[in-house]
């Protein structure tokens, strides 16, 4: 593997090229994140071979730059390294075991004796196939990965077996967000916990998992909660959740133009606005299976708990979802199309492109009937999560929420001191269910 990097003073998007000096055939990796640090990684590279690299640049200079000096009437503009060529190492280095705990060092040779003291100088460190373990404790730190592995040896970030890791941003979360991650591929995060500001005082504001233009990530038992976005993917491919627990928050865990999307195993508790928001007018698949799906906050009791634009790319089955109202009542799923072909006639026929998310929105039992399904198994019970155990504000039908939803705010206000209790909040097995019809199907987090 060998990492790239190009910085500059304004953002930019664009693409690197790769190859080997003489050959036809020429790779590209798109960077389609606006930056103005970008790094990614070459995986799959030869030992001992040259080959050459070239980034091919373009940004839209703003005012504050000399445009109006020089009488600039076009802002947009266009760049291009020379080719650099570099040789891979006859031999790689052994896969490493790292580890991080609060009373270690980044003086520390990062050994199970002499760990480091910080995730983010650990994570710079790490090369395909290298586990970095985290030792229990709270780590007031955000942190990017710089760094990718390979489908044979994906890198590992992971909390320790046994304790409990916490990260977050610190008193009055100073920090916007927590993981970056960033033009990266074959990372997978593991066992710790993630806190938002909604969740603790002392969570991160924005985002608790951020992920753009990468593949191949998977996390798995993790806990997120609180944070405007719990996870915002965007243009990835590959992406997993698996045995999450999700709680809080304002728009949920959000995947943008990302195809081949996983969901498996997690419990998606208390939210703001939404469980699920999924942008793939791309036509990205996605499996949703073996969930626990929550409801929203009381005032949005009318939102669907999932959004996808395309309905037709997503496999949905044995998830579990408790509501306010009854199933037959309550809109679960919103879309706004089923197919690439009637995307194109709604466009034609003036739908602009589809306002907003959702437009579609039926309870479980229509939505299968309409899309002409056959039974996917879902199904509606109360999971009984120590996290959540019920609603405090429930209601017989649509028109009986849209009556009295204003006069059971109080009601709304117990829901939220319930879902952050501080307890039930540092450990995953309370998102398990205790419901024996929900753990005999199969739904929720596997902490093994």
């Amino acid at each position: 593997m060998v990492i790239c990097g190009l910085s500059a003073y304004i953002v930019f998007t664009g693409s690197l090229l790769w190859g080997v000096p003489g050959e036809d055939s020429v790779h590209e990796i798109q960077l389609n994140t606006e930056s103005n640090t970008h790094s990614t990684a070459l995986s799959g590279l030869k030992p001992g071979k040259k080959y050459f690299i070239q980034f091919k640049v373009k940004a839209e200079v703003p005012g504050c730059f000399s445009n109006a000096e020089l009488k600039w009437s076009n802002p947009s503009r266009k760049a291009s390294t020379d080719k650099l060529e570099f040789s891979t190492p006859v031999q790689y280095a052994a896969q490493k075991q790292y580890f991080v705990s609060k009373d270690g060092s980044d003086r520390n040779d990062g050994t199970e004796e002499k760990p480091f003291g910080t995730i983010g100088y650990a994570v710079s460190l790490l090369r395909p196939g290298d586990t970095l373990t985290i030792r229990g404790g709270t780590y007031e730190e955000n942190f990017s990965v710089p760094v990718s592995g390979t489908a044979e040896k994906p890198i590992v970030i992971r909390g320790a077996p046994g304790e409990k890791v916490f990260l977050q941003a610190g008193y009055g979360a100073p920090l916007f967000g927590g993981i970056t991650v960033t033009n990266q591929s074959h990372i997978h995060f593991k066992d710790f916990y993630i806190y938002g500001d909604h969740t603790v005082p002392e969570g991160f504001a924005e985002y608790a998992i951020r992920a753009a233009d990468c593949r191949g990530l998977l996390f798995q038992r993790l806990l997120v909660g609180g944070s405007r976005y719990k996870l915002l993917a965007v243009n990835c491919d590959g992406i997993r959740l698996e045995d999450c627990g999700f709680n809080g928050g304002h728009e949920g865990v959000t995947l943008n133009n990302c195809t081949n999307m996983v969901i498996r195993n997690c419990t998606f508790a208390h939210a703001g606005l939404t469980q699920l928001m999924i942008r793939n007018e791309t036509r990205g698949n996605v499996l949703i299976e073996n969930s626990i799906f929550m409801d929203a906050l009381n005032m949005k009791g009318s939102m669907p708990v999932i959004f996808i634009t395309d309905i037709e790319k997503l496999t949905e089955r044995n998830n579990c979802f408790w509501n306010r109202m009854p199933f037959e009542q309550k809109p679960v799923i919103g879309w706004n199309f089923q197919g690439q072909e009637k995307a194109v006639q709604n466009a034609r026929e003036g739908s602009q492109e589809f306002p907003y998310l959702g437009r579609r929105q039926l309870p479980y039992p229509a939505y299968q009937k309409e899309l002409k399904m056959h039974n996917t198994g879902s199904f509606s019970a109360n999971p009984g999560l120590k996290v959540f155990p019920d609603y405090t504000a429930k209601y017989k039908s649509m028109d009986d929420w849209k009556k009295n939803w204003k006069a059971n705010d109080t009601r709304n206000q117990e829901e939220l001191v319930t879902r952050n209790n501080p307890k039930l909040l540092r450990d995953l097995k309370y998102f398990q269910p205790t419901n024996p019809k929900v753990i005999g199907r199969g739904c929720g987090p596997r902490l093994k």
